[in-house]
C-alpha cells in the first residue's frame, strides 16, 4: 500500500516546499475580494492590482486569445474553487488553489502547497475563511487534502476516475497571478510516464497560483489536479496535472 503521511496542523514544522506553481501570499492577498475574471473589463481588473507588469499583461492577452471562459463551468463549481494559504513557523506564507468536494469541507490541493505548514487557511468565493482542522498529504503524488469544520459548503463533482484521451477539451479553474477563479480552456496533449497514474500533459495557460486547480472535462467532472508547468520553445506553456485516478486512490485511503 502506498504510504500516506499525515500532518496535524499546528504541529508540523519546517519550511514549505518550494514549487513551480505557487506564489508569495502578497501577490494574491486580496484575490478573494477582487472583481470576477474574466470579463469585458478584465484590463480594469488588472489595474485594480496596480500597474500591470509585462508578465501580467501578457497573461491577460493570452486569456483573451484563448477565449477564457466562465459560462461553460457551472457557477456552483466555481464557488467551490478556493484560495489556499499555508503559513510556516518562520512567518512566511505560500498560496495556491484548491477545490472542495464535500459539504462539510474536504479540500483537494497540492502537497507542495501545504507540506511543512504551521497553519493552513481556506478562503471561499464569498470571503469566508476556514482554518484547516487537519491536513494529509500523499507521498505517491503531489496531492493533499484539507479537512474543514464546515457545513453546506459548495462542492465540485468528481465523477468516475478515468484518463481522458489526447485531444479532449478541458477547463482549468484557478487563481493564477492573483486573478480569482479564472477559467481557461485547454486540450489534453497526452500522458508522460508509465503505469496506471501517468502525468497528464495539458496545452493551457498555466501560471503561478494554478497549483491545486481542478481540471474539468466536457461533462464537468474533475479529471485532474494541476501541479506545474513548463515553457515551450515557441512561447507556449505545457501544464502538468495529477490524473483523477491518483486522486481517487488517495481518497480511498484517506477519506473513504
Amino acid at each position: 500500500m502506498q504510504r500516506v503521511r499525515r500532518l496535524l496542523v499546528g504541529l508540523a514544522a519546517g519550511a514549505i516546499l518550494l514549487a513551480r506553481a505557487a506564489v508569495p501570499a502578497a501577490a494574491v492577498a486580496d484575490a478573494g475580494e477582487a472583481a470576477e475574471a474574466p470579463s469585458p473589463a478584465a484590463v480594469e481588473l488588472g489595474q485594480a492590482f496596480g500597474a500591470l507588469d509585462q508578465r501580467s499583461a501578457a497573461f491577460l492577452a493570452q486569456q483573451f486569445a484563448r477565449r477564457a471562459v466562465q459560462a461553460g463551468i457551472d457557477r456552483r463549481w466555481q464557488e467551490a474553487v478556493v484560495l489556499v494559504t499555508a503559513r510556516n513557523s518562520a512567518g512566511g506564507a505560500r498560496t495556491g488553489t484548491g477545490f472542495n468536494i464535500r459539504p462539510s469541507g474536504l479540500v483537494i490541493t497540492n502537497r507542495h502547497v501545504v507540506e511543512g505548514a504551521r497553519s493552513v487557511e481556506i478562503r471561499f468565493r464569498d470571503g469566508t475563511v476556514y482554518p484547516a482542522a487537519e491536513v494529509r498529504v500523499d507521498d505517491a503524488a503531489d496531492l493533499a487534502l484539507v479537512r474543514l469544520n464546515g457545513a453546506d459548503l459548495p462542492v465540485v463533482p468528481l465523477g468516475e476516475p478515468h484518463l481522458p484521451p489526447a485531444g479532449s477539451g478541458v477547463t482549468v479553474v484557478g487563481n493564477p497571478l492573483g486573478y480569482p477563479r479564472l477559467a481557461v480552456r485547454g486540450t489534453v496533449l497526452g500522458y508522460a510516464g508509465q503505469g496506471p497514474e501517468p502525468v497528464m500533459e495539458i496545452d493551457a495557460p498555466i501560471h503561478s497560483g494554478h497549483s491545486g486547480s481542478p481540471v474539468f472535462n466536457e461533462e464537468g467532472n474533475v479529471v485532474g489536479v494541476v501541479f506545474g508547468a513548463s515553457a515551450g520553445d515557441g512561447g507556449g506553456r505545457t501544464g502538468y496535472a495529477v490524473p483523477s485516478t491518483a486522486l481517487h486512490r488517495f481518497l480511498a485511503v484517506e477519506a473513504p
